[in-house]
Parts: C-alpha cells; sequence; structure tokens
C-alpha cells in the first residue's frame, strides 16, 4: 500500500495500521472502547489525515491511460483488507494509495477527481445507499450490525464486474475513487455537542457538519468551507439520528480515502534490481531498488542470515531497501520475499568500493 508521507511523519502510517484494525474490531463488536474514545477526541485536535496528501494529488500523478473510472461512493480504507484478498482471489493486481478527501466529508464537496477522467465515470452508488437510506437496517431498531455482510457483497460484487470487464477486455485498467467514508461509531456514540450551533429539522449528515458563516471555534470542530466540521463521535443538535453510518465529519475513517488501481496479472511476474552494481563511497550505506513488472505488497529480501524490509519509491513496483551491514566489495545473494512467503526468486547483486579519491576545493 502506497501511504507517502514526509520523513519527519513516517510514524503515521502505523498510527493509521493501528487506528483502523481498532476501529473494524469495534465496527463488528458494536461498542466503542474507553481509550479508543480518548484518541479520537486526541486526534480531533491533532487532525493527522492533514499529512496525508490530498486524493486529488494522487489522483492527478496517476498513470489514467486507457484507465475507466470507478466513483464508489462512501468506499472507506476499512474495506481494503477485504479487498486485496479478493483481487487475490479473482486474478487481479491491485495498488492501493492512501489520502484525504476534502471538508466536510459529504459527496458534494468531494467530486474533484472527475475532472482528471475527463468527466467520464461509472457510478457505485449501493454502499452509500445503505449507509443512509436502508429500509432493512436501522441502528435504532437493530443494534446489531449485520449490514455488514451487506456493505461486503456490494463491494465483492462490484469486484467481480470489474474483473468480468477487465477478462473481456472491454476496459485494460479500473481506477476505484471513493470521496469520502464512513462512520460506525459515531452512530453508535449518539451523544449531542453542546455548542450552541443547532441545525434545521431537514439537516443532513446526521448532524457531522453544520453551516456556519464564521469559525465558532469549537472544541473538537474543524472550520472549512463555511461549515464547522465534527472531529469527534458527536453531533450537533438539531441533525436526524443516522440509521446506519454517517459521514460529513472529520474523523479518520470519515476522511482517509483509498484511490485503487485494478488490472489483470500478466502471465509472467519478474524481478530485477534496476542496478546490481553498489558503488560504496566513503560513509555510504549499500542500498539496492528492486522492481517487478507487477505491484508488490510487502518486499523483503533475505541477504545472509539478515532481512531486510523494502521501502515503495515512487510506486508499488520499486522497492528500496537499505543494508547498512554489508560493506564488503564481493558479489551477493539476495532471496525475494513476500511478507514472510519466499517468493523462490534470487537474485546477484554486487558491491564495490569506490576507487575515487574525494576533493576538497576549499583546502
Amino acid at each position: 500500500m502506497n501511504t507517502k508521507v514526509s520523513d519527519s511523519d513516517i510514524a503515521l502510517r502505523d498510527i493509521l495500521t493501528q487506528y483502523f484494525q481498532e476501529y473494524k474490531v469495534q465496527k463488528i463488536t458494536n461498542r466503542i472502547h474507553p481509550s479508543f474514545e480518548n484518541t479520537i477526541n486526541k486526534f480531533a485536535i491533532e487532525r493527522p489525515y492533514n499529512k496525508l496528501r490530498p486524493r486529488s494529488s494522487i489522483i492527478s500523478q496517476l498513470d489514467k491511460e486507457n484507465a475507466e473510472l470507478f466513483f464508489f461512493d462512501a468506499l472507506g480504507v476499512e474495506y481494503l483488507s477485504f479487498i486485496k484478498a479478493k483481487c487475490e482471489e479473482y486474478g487481479l493486481i491491485v495498488e492501493i494509495s492512501i489520502g484525504h478527501c476534502e471538508l466536510p466529508s459529504i459527496t458534494e464537496k468531494n467530486k474533484e477527481f472527475i475532472q482528471y477522467f475527463g468527466g467520464k465515470y461509472r457510478k457505485i452508488d449501493e454502499l452509500d445507499e445503505l449507509k443512509h437510506h436502508s429500509q432493512i437496517y436501522d441502528y435504532e431498531k437493530i443494534k446489531e450490525p449485520i449490514h455488514i455482510f451487506r456493505e461486503l457483497e456490494i463491494i465483492d460484487e462490484e469486484l467481480r464486474r470489474i474483473q468480468s470487464l477487465l477478462v473481456q477486455e472491454t476496459i485494460t485498467k479500473a481506477i476505484i475513487v471513493s470521496d469520502h467514508g464512513a462512520s460506525r461509531l459515531a452512530v453508535i456514540y449518539g451523544h449531542e455537542n453542546s455548542s450552541p450551533l443547532v441545525l434545521d429539522e431537514k439537516a443532513q449528515h446526521s448532524g457531522r457538519c453544520c453551516p456556519a458563516e464564521d469559525n465558532p471555534n469549537i472544541p473538537y470542530a474543524a472550520y472549512e468551507d463555511g461549515f464547522a466540521i465534527l472531529a469527534n463521535y458527536e453531533r450537533f443538535r438539531g441533525g436526524r439520528k443516522a440509521n446506519v453510518e454517517v459521514h460529513g465529519g472529520a474523523t479518520l475513517e470519515e476522511v482517509v480515502v483509498p484511490v485503487i488501481t485494478l488490472s489483470r496479472k500478466p502471465e509472467n511476474i519478474e524481478y530485477c534490481f534496476t542496478d546490481p552494481i553498489i558503488i560504496l563511497k566513503q560513509k555510504d550505506v549499500a542500498t539496492l531498488t528492486l522492481y517487478c513488472n507487477v505491484p508488490m505488497n510487502k518486499p523483503r529480501i533475505l541477504v545472509g542470515q539478515t532481512f531486510y524490509d523494502g521501502e515503495f519509491v515512487a510506486d508499488q513496483k520499486h522497492a528500496k531497501f537499505i543494508m547498512p551491514e554489508l560493506k564488503r566489495s564481493r558479489e551477493y545473494i539476495a532471496e525475494i520475499y513476500d511478507g514472510d512467503t519466499s517468493l523462490s526468486v534470487s537474485l546477484k547483486f554486487k558491491i564495490q568500493k569506490s576507487m575515487g579519491q574525494e576533493v576538497d576545493l576549499f583546502a
């Protein structure tokens, strides 16, 4: 997964992973852990999603040649493990980037990506309709999260439809883009915000955002584009309660969105080092870049008895390995792994010491 952040914010990747693991458990078990509520209130002030790239920045840099846009309304990042597993089952290559949507996290404020595809797209509304207008699932009537089964069915149906289009060569590449995510836990929480802002009786978005002419300076709320936007699990007074899941606010599950590229796997998967000869100067650290003709998942290499984890460079087809222990001039063999799984691929590389002398121009 390609989650680009600055070097100073590298810890955000682990923070997001931990957050969404905990979020999924609570969504399934239908409860909010006190420690997670503390995290929500902390993030409502810090708003770590701002450290991610805007969705438009990701899409503007995508290879969109021969690609078709699938606008998947309300697809959050908590479904990504399921999507990756299904793509593996259906023989699809999946490339995933993570960014943030615009605030408030509502569809009308998050359609800017359509312009990058000439305004042409296929819209998938079923997931969003389930969250807002279901006649079957209603938290006020049935507390159990039985709607999750239908959520996964909707996603799986669309993945199988895309697989069929790719197999028939009706399309050569599918790009799935979400406008925003949604929160189940904000529905479970159910408490109103104590601010003087009150929505009218026809208000939408279940009280997660409220029009405001000026910044009302509410704790745990952002102010963007003429809206006060709650970043914790409260809702503004006057907003109707959500019946399944809700968005419009600024929690991570509402704001963090995936951009997913799907294509068919080639018959042959190949690996190579972009430059198998490492020239080491004084104080240099040995570095290799592995290339694969399909996106990699968790690239690792084993050199001798030491594993090195790869870091994606530019895309998921290139992974950089930093190997400070390797300093001797000699030939090495790297065994290629995907996580803990050996891919039975061995590649040679060589380290050479630089023979040149560095010249101090100011000596």
